[in-house]
């Protein structure tokens, strides 16, 4: 099963994000946006396991308090075929703690995760082809963290579907 560890955004985060997305897809010639159901912020990169209950396991023993993460500038990671373009979180202390706590119970629990440097940021469209004057202006948004989840990543019909397994809330929720 593929999985990985993330933050999710549903309300008025989500709407936030997603006019972001909308507004870069109409300025791009071609752009591959990520579905409103699936924006997230990952915190670690599970892939292919077996180990399911260790995951859980190390999900359900995270423990954090509630903070928020400023989503605050559009930025790009080159790709051959088209850009994949973002949206950045401010550098945060207690965003990047949750994340090398995250990754500590994975280890904990004999869950193996792509080792990459955390770089926190949701994911907007893929394969973009844009002027790099076309891209949305960005206000500052303020977004409490408040659940991690543990989510399985599946191809259906073409798309890929985001489905949590588990989660946990922060202390006091």
């Amino acid at each position: 099963m593929r999985l990985f560890v993330s933050i999710n955004f549903d309300g008025e985060v989500a709407d936030y994000i997603y006019s972001i997305e909308n507004e870069l897809c109409r300025a791009a010639k071609l752009a591959f946006p990520t579905p409103k159901e699936n924006l997230h912020m990952t915190l670690a990169f599970i892939g292919e396991t077996d180990n399911i209950e260790g995951a859980r396991r190390a999900i359900e023993s995270t423990v954090f308090d509630r903070f928020d993460i400023y989503l605050s500038s559009i930025g790009k990671f080159p790709t051959s075929g088209g850009d994949l373009y973002f949206l950045g979180a401010e550098p945060s202390e207690r965003l990047d703690a949750l994340a090398n706590e995250v990754r500590r119970r994975l280890s904990e629990n004999y869950v193996s995760f792509d080792k990459k440097k955390f770089k926190p940021h949701i994911t907007l469209a893929r394969r973009v082809v844009c002027d790099e004057n076309a891209r949305p202006e960005t206000a500052r948004r303020r977004a409490s963290v408040c659940r991690v989840s543990l989510m399985r990543s599946e191809r259906v019909l073409s798309k890929m579907k985001y489905t949590e397994l588990c989660g946990v809330n922060c202390r006091g929720v």
